[in-house]
């Protein structure tokens, strides 16, 4: 009987194991996908937001699902810590004004942000170029560390 709940054990931690790490690979993905020629600006409603944990399981990435006349866009934020530093919540029911790159991943429209407005107070994510604003902030924590 031990053998046996030991065996389902092992098999369900293997599967989270798995599940978490083909979520988390797909963070990284984004980064490299974000295009300059995409770049456009939508506003809607947050629907859901959700956290996920990045593959090196340093910290969560916010996603988004926000709803507006044209449906509903999938948006890829950014670092739960960088938004903490910046004293920015998101929460569902918030009105939003987004701009960052459309893209397609796994046949799915979503949005690389570089901007995010709310109530007046707006959110820099990533420049023009798509590099992420957080990686220097990152960089400066790590070196004040040591």
């Amino acid at each position: 009987m031990k053998k046996i709940q030991l065996s389902v054990w092992l098999i369900t931690f293997s599967i989270a194991i798995l599940s978490a790490q083909n979520n988390t690979s797909r963070l990284h993905l984004f980064e490299t996908k974000f295009n300059a020629e995409t770049i456009e600006t939508i506003h809607g409603v947050v629907y859901m937001v959700e956290t996920i944990l990045t593959a090196d399981k340093d910290y969560c990435c916010i996603h988004l699902q926000l709803e507006n006349n044209d449906g509903q866009a999938n948006v890829h934020v950014g670092p739960d810590w960088y938004l903490d530093e910046n004293h920015f919540e998101l929460r569902k029911g918030d009105m939003l004004q987004v701009t960052g790159s459309r893209i397609t991943h796994e046949r799915k429209e979503l949005i690389i942000a570089m901007n995010i407005e709310k109530n007046g107070s707006n959110l820099p994510l990533r420049n023009e170029e798509g590099y992420p604003l957080w990686q220097e902030c990152r960089e400066n924590l790590k070196s004040n560390k040591h």
